[in-house]
């Protein structure tokens, strides 16, 4: 089925009341219950393809869930995209997988380096020791740097309970199989951070975007990241053929038009306001005009979350991009 909009989304995930209520029960699903989050556990999306929406906000009841878990039910096993936060998420998300097939998890890709995508892999590395993980290359680095050094390495052993990074690694355009499931990925060079992948299952063309989308909510950026190159790979998946589904690292997946464009709108308002401001000799600290700009734009924009310590980041983080940009130019001439 092809999903064109939100409503369309809602109505297919859905799947009316009735029809929801007796698959669980025929397939005896226990939902994993978080609080005042609710139940959360996979829907069938399309043909063999699963997605379990993490919960909306970060608290104690999210247990550290914020993101979107994926699995594709090959012939022989179970593919994993992003397990998770932590080492409880893995257990948790291996229950959820369990309760629908008794397949064994044969592979994992991670769409990049942060902790909440792969952090799960000790727990399903414990229950299948001959699992394949796939990534990019430059998880591996930026990975130990953040996480596997110095004192953060003893928080993250807590979350983690043992740190399994990637061994097989994908570039850009690459076309991989797993067990005769074929997928596309592509890898910008830089965008929400230098290792993401963008990974296409071919057989449902179903799209997974990582944290290059975020819906109705936003991240950071940090040294390793270029918001215009964000915008720049954004507007290249535009230009592509319409996906049946986007699925965002964190938020609802839906429709182009629900997930990627209000983002991409986001971040090139930030880039079109904060270059007049540059232009004009505005320095990083005298952005509130611009500020003000963005904020009214966003009026539009239904249940999006627009914290001002993000903006106001997002804000100076193009502008040195601009700078950096202006000042690799001059020293070419």
């Amino acid at each position: 089925m092809f999903i064109e909009n939100r409503r369309d989304f809602l109505r297919y995930t859905s799947l009316g009341l009735a029809t929801v209520l007796s698959s669980l029960e025929a397939k005896a699903i226990v939902p994993w219950h978080l609080g005042h989050h609710g139940d959360f556990y996979f829907h069938q999306m399309v043909q063999n393809v699963y997605i379990m929406h993490g919960a909306k906000k970060r608290d104690a009841d999210a247990q550290c869930f914020i993101h979107n878990p994926a699995f594709i039910e090959s012939k022989n096993g179970i593919i994993i995209i992003d397990p998770g936060a932590s080492y409880v998420v893995g257990k948790e998300v291996l229950k959820q997988i369990q309760q629908i097939s008794s397949k064994p998890i044969i592979a994992i890709l991670i769409t990049h380096y942060h902790s909440d995508h792969w952090f799960a892999n000790g727990a399903v590395v414990e229950a299948y020791p001959d699992v394949k993980i796939y990534g990019h290359k430059n998880i591996i680095d930026s990975a130990k740097k953040m996480y596997l050094e110095g004192t953060e390495r003893i928080i993250s052993q807590r979350k983690a309970k043992s740190f399994h990074l990637p061994s097989y690694f994908v570039e850009d355009e690459e076309r991989l199989e797993i067990d005769g499931e074929h997928f596309t990925i592509q890898h910008p060079k830089a965008a929400h951070c230098n290792s993401d992948i963008i990974i296409t299952h071919q057989k449902s063309n179903i799209i997974f975007l990582g944290d290059v989308v975020l819906e109705s909510t936003l991240g950071y950026f940090s040294n390793i990241s270029s918001i215009l190159e964000n915008i720049k790979f954004l507007e290249k998946i535009a230009k592509q053929k319409r996906y049946t589904l986007y699925v965002p690292g964190h938020g609802v997946s839906g429709s182009f038009e629900h997930t990627v464009e209000p983002y991409l709108y986001y971040l090139t308002t930030i880039k079109e306001e904060v270059t007049k401001a540059y232009q004009e000799g505005q320095g990083i600290f005298e952005l509130q005009k611009a500020q003000e700009n963005i904020k009214h734009k966003f009026i539009w924009k239904e249940n999006f979350n627009l914290p001002l310590r993000f903006l106001e980041s997002h804000m100076q983080f193009v502008y040195i991009e601009l700078e950096n940009d202006e000042s690799m130019f001059n020293s070419i001439l």
